[in-house]
């Protein structure tokens, strides 16, 4: 079952270039607004650990599977609502519900509570990607799609630089003695989860009163069930898969590099959470701007010559930069580290757009926000569930206080898994360039 770009409704019932990109940067703002609530726990590892008494792999288990595990099912429900509802309202009260999490994340006075608090954090923002790429989708025409969905994705690599430097600066700030602000009886890190977490309540009524832009595509009046969908997803694997499977074993080195390279830095060489703050954050800025505009560049410059594989192509020259790049734990010096570092963050953001992009272009529209959803669950499991756990697991088991030992169980576990991820999309450039002929132009 394929469908064709030519079957679509005209260009001119496309929203303008105006209101495509008002949508297109309040989605962006709440990416960032979402990873600053998220990521703000990779700086506080530390004094998290020291007031509630837990080790590296219970950390993992707040950074990673309590917020993925409601992550991946709430998002595969919200994908199947985003399919057939006001997809603007879906993310506005996910960014609501996240927002109280983070708040409830710093009332947390044990394990078991932060653990609650994270995993509603998940279903919170599990509203957002699946719905934002749908509307994206939808505002954008096909030839600008990747651009848009690579600036989306940006919020996420931009929030998570965000995190490094708010929250190095304001755990700095909120320690200070005398502290300058209390809260009762709170921890420094528990009112750096408020702070942070407030911001985003701003943004629930602009996406409330965001216009839905009209649907377009193959199936846009049908509304599939759970089971035809999935059929469906099935039915067009050997087309799919190539995404999937380099995009979770990516995840792995995405997510365990935001979860653990800050506790690499403060641990290996001495740095406190302002400095780390911000030098990481300094690259993970700079970083990601420069991997996605030069990942959607990239795919476009092959688009434009007429490469039909261009989209994977991508992210097989992405997984093996993130390869070399994950030698940086490996460095004795900084100025090393920091170098090879950049290169994963850069290689890290290049990718995923032109992975979105060409799901939805592969799919029908009443079954893109679906396929966002599979492929964020994907992600999860495998880089935050999984991937965060692993890290944190072989460093307690294999490298025990040792000041690198986060920092190469994260390069001995992400360099294989970006390494696979680059034998798989070359072996797949053949399939998805006969399904991208046939998708768009009925295979001539």
């Amino acid at each position: 079952m394929t469908h064709h770009a030519t079957d679509a409704v005209s260009e001119e019932a496309y929203p303008s270039a105006l209101r495509a990109n008002i949508t297109l940067a309040l989605l962006f703002i709440a990416y960032i607004f979402s990873f600053l609530d998220r990521q703000i726990l990779a700086l506080m590892v530390g004094p998290v650990r020291a007031s509630l008494h837990i080790s590296d792999f219970q950390m993992s288990l707040l950074q990673g599977f309590a917020f993925s595990i409601f992550f991946v099912f709430a998002g595969l429900i919200v994908g199947r609502l985003a399919d057939h509802h006001r997809r603007t309202w879906i993310i506005a009260g996910g960014i609501l519900l996240w927002s109280l999490m983070t708040v409830t994340s710093g009332l947390a006075g044990s394990f078991l509570i932060l653990f609650i608090a994270r995993m509603g954090l998940g279903v919170g923002e599990a509203a957002l990607a699946p719905a934002g790429f749908s509307l994206l989708s939808d505002s954008f025409r096909p030839r600008h799609l990747v651009r848009a969905t690579s600036i989306f994705s940006m919020g996420s690599l931009v929030g998570g630089g965000l995190a490094f430097f708010i929250g190095g600066a304001l755990i700095d700030y909120l320690s200070q003695t005398p502290r300058p602000i209390q809260i009762g009886s709170l921890e420094p890190w528990q009112m750096a989860f408020i702070g942070v977490a407030l911001p985003g309540l701003l943004l629930v009524p602009a996406l409330f009163l965001l216009p839905e832009p009209a649907r377009r595509g193959v199936g846009t009046g049908a509304r599939p069930s759970l089971a035809v969908t999935l059929r469906y997803f099935w039915s067009r694997r050997q087309d799919f898969k190539s995404f999937y499977l380099c995009s979770g074993l990516l995840s792995v080195a995405q997510y365990g590099g935001l979860a653990w390279f800050p506790t690499h830095m403060m641990r290996n060489f001495g740095l406190g959470p302002l400095e780390a703050g911000a030098i990481l954050g300094t690259i993970q800025l700079v970083g990601s701007i420069v991997g996605t505009a030069g990942g959607a560049a990239l795919t476009e410059w092959f688009q434009r010559r007429g490469i039909a594989d261009a989209h994977l192509r991508t992210v097989l020259i992405a997984s093996l930069g993130i390869a070399l790049g994950l030698i940086a734990p490996f460095m004795t010096t900084i100025p090393f580290t920091l170098v090879f570092w950049s290169v994963a963050i850069i290689c890290l953001s290049s990718y995923f757009g032109s992975v979105i992009a060409a799901l939805q272009l592969l799919t029908p529209n009443n079954m893109r926000a679906s396929n966002s959803a599979l492929i964020l669950m994907v992600l999860s499991l495998c880089g935050l569930a999984v991937g965060t756990a692993l890290i944190g697991g072989l460093a307690d088991l294999a490298f025990a206080d040792q000041p690198s030992g986060i920092g190469r169980s994260l390069a001995f576990i992400g360099i294989p898994t970006a390494l696979l991820s680059a034998l798989i999309a070359f072996r797949g450039l053949p399939r998805f360039a006969s399904a991208i002929r046939e998708t768009l132009y009925g295979g001539d």
